[in-house]
């Protein structure tokens, strides 16, 4: 039942809260310059029931892509920050904030964004991209791609497109498509731009 799998999911996360908890005990005693730099996030989501779907690998939605992103560090001030962000930008994140320059894009995904985690430059609601795809496996048929800039997502399936404010809209039930065609073919411009940009994908 949905009861159920919430309360399984609830469970999950007291317990990785309570790990958690216990791995950053150990460093108790650290002067706060000498913390580790830390970040927990998630693979995915879970949808649990948002759009008909109990669990994950069925859509792009937030529910199932919108993932947790907190970074604590030396230099690194608590607070919340809207700016748009992808996953594929934390390896040349955390290397940068380490100290060290990230190897070329052609050799890792994605673009530091250390100075906006330490506040050097401000944080942009409107700005930033993150792109998603449904990637072809034994149970997935694949197909599906979004970006996500702001308060805007675009989600292309096929010919069939559909653009949320996801700010105003959270739950994404109000395909805007059809009033704001300008912004789609815009967010559609950069997803293309994207897809060309990318190798193949492994799964593929």
């Amino acid at each position: 039942s949905d009861t159920e799998r919430r309360g399984a999911y609830d469970r999950m996360l007291t317990a990785s809260d309570q790990m958690l908890g216990e791995v950053l005990g150990a460093f108790a005693g650290r002067s706060p310059d000498r913390m580790p730099i830390v970040i927990v996030t998630a693979d995915h989501g879970e949808a649990l029931g948002e759009h008909g779907h109990p669990y994950h690998s069925t859509d792009l939605y937030d529910p199932q892509i919108r993932v947790p992103l907190v970074i604590a560090g030396p230099g690194i001030t608590a607070r919340r920050i809207a700016e748009t962000v992808s996953l594929t930008d934390a390896v040349p994140t955390v290397l940068d904030l380490a100290g060290f320059a990230a190897p070329g894009s052609r050799t890792v995904d994605g673009a530091s964004f250390a100075d906006l985690a330490t506040g050097r430059r401000p944080d942009d609601p409107d700005g930033g991209l993150a792109f998603a795809a449904m990637i072809k496996d034994r149970s997935n048929p694949g197909g599906l791609t979004a970006v996500s800039r702001g308060r805007w997502k675009l989600i292309v399936d096929n010919d069939n497109l559909e653009l949320y404010d996801v700010r105003g809209d959270p739950g994404e039930r109000n395909n805007l498509i059809g009033q704001n065609p300008a912004n789609a073919g815009e967010l559609r411009a950069l997803l293309y731009a994207h897809e060309a940009r990318a190798q193949q994908s492994p799964f593929e």
